[in-house]
């Protein structure tokens, strides 16, 4: 395994995970060596069924390793229990999805602020926050408008915005331009790669969308849940 210098912030060591399916043992990852580094775009790419969900939800604190270890932040993670999982995602990490997830009944600035909640923050600075956020995402005159008052590119602004309010280290990303079309896609890819490199986010990407692809600094590839490059 390659050494990425101290900036590295996720160290998996021959991180395996596998499924059972009635008597049936599926290998959703084989023996996994990875490290990321601070303020890096990578993406994950290989056929459906590669073990690219699961890479995410392992590193993601969304499931557990069924062998090898897993290092974020300096901290060993497969042991952890619930509560201590759930701590390190609220504080570290971010979320962005294929299909936004937002909820339908908040506007665009309540769905942002959901990720500032359970913070030592007042609600005028929880406010004050996700307007800033949504304006850095170019989303500001939209801040009061629900999901159905917006376009797929800018609920996905949205989703961006939420996660990224709370400053998180790394955010994980599941095919988060695949509903999206080209030049809705491409803003998105260099919104995300400026945020990226302002607030030195780390960025992991499952993705088959060659538009996203080409934005990054670094791609990996999963077949049959081993790690090609």
């Amino acid at each position: 395994m390659t050494d990425l210098t101290t900036d590295a912030i996720v160290i998996c060591r021959q991180m395996s995970k596998q499924h059972r399916k009635g008597e049936i043992e599926i290998n959703a990852l084989k023996r996994v060596d990875l490290q990321l580094a601070k303020g890096q775009m990578v993406a994950v790419t290989g056929p459906s069924g590669s073990g690219k969900s699961t890479l995410l939800n392992m590193i993601g604190l969304l499931d557990q390793p069924s062998a090898g270890t897993l290092e974020l932040f300096n901290q060993r993670c497969e042991s952890m229990t619930p509560s201590e999982r759930q701590k390190m995602r609220r504080k570290y990490l971010g979320f962005i999805f294929q299909n936004f997830n937002l909820l339908p009944v908040l506007n665009a600035v309540e769905n942002v602020e959901l990720s500032l909640y359970g913070f030592p923050l007042s609600k005028s600075q929880i406010r004050k926050q996700a307007l800033e956020m949504l304006e850095k995402v170019g989303l500001l005159n939209r801040a009061y408008h629900f999901p159905k008052e917006l376009s797929g590119g800018q609920q996905q602004r949205v989703g961006i915005a939420r996660a990224l309010v709370h400053s998180p280290q790394l955010v994980m990303a599941d095919e988060p331009t695949a509903n999206l079309d080209t030049k809705t896609a491409t803003e998105i890819v260099g919104l995300m790669r400026g945020l990226a490199h302002e607030q030195k986010t780390t960025f992991l990407i499952s993705t088959h969308d060659p538009r996203l692809i080409k934005g990054m600094d670094r791609q990996i590839t999963l077949t049959d849940g081993v790690l090609l490059s």
